[in-house]
């Protein structure tokens, strides 16, 4: 799968365009040898093992859900150079809690108010 998706990067040269991001870190272990790690967000359910782990790999990041992380971890993976992708937000409230923890992405089903919070 691995290979798969390596493939289809460099067929329709996204390498440096896409990020991928997965749970399964067999799939992530695959695509570090594949030197796709700057690409790459592991999906966690739990930020102490997954930054073990995305610092262990050296990949690109954490995605999360905006629920289980503090802006304190988001810090801390900041000074491992880790990008952090929250996800989960839903409502108005959510964006205004995702906005104040600087995350580097954010992932919202409320696109406008999103925007308009940033400007």
């Amino acid at each position: 799968f691995a290979s798969s998706i390596n493939k289809l990067l460099k067929k329709y040269n996204l390498t440096n365009h896409a990020f991928i991001e997965s749970k399964d870190t067999n799939l992530i272990n695959n695509l570090v040898d594949l030197n796709l790690a700057n690409r790459l967000f592991v999906y966690s359910t739990d930020f102490s093992s997954s930054l073990t782990f995305s610092k262990e790999k050296a990949i690109y990041g954490i995605s999360i859900s905006n629920d289980i992380i503090s802006k304190e971890q988001i810090e801390l993976a900041h000074q491992n150079n880790l990008r952090i992708v929250l996800w989960g937000i839903e409502r108005k409230k959510d964006n205004l809690s995702a906005v104040d923890k600087s995350p580097d992405f954010i992932q919202t089903e409320d696109l406008n108010y999103l925007k308009a919070l940033l400007r």
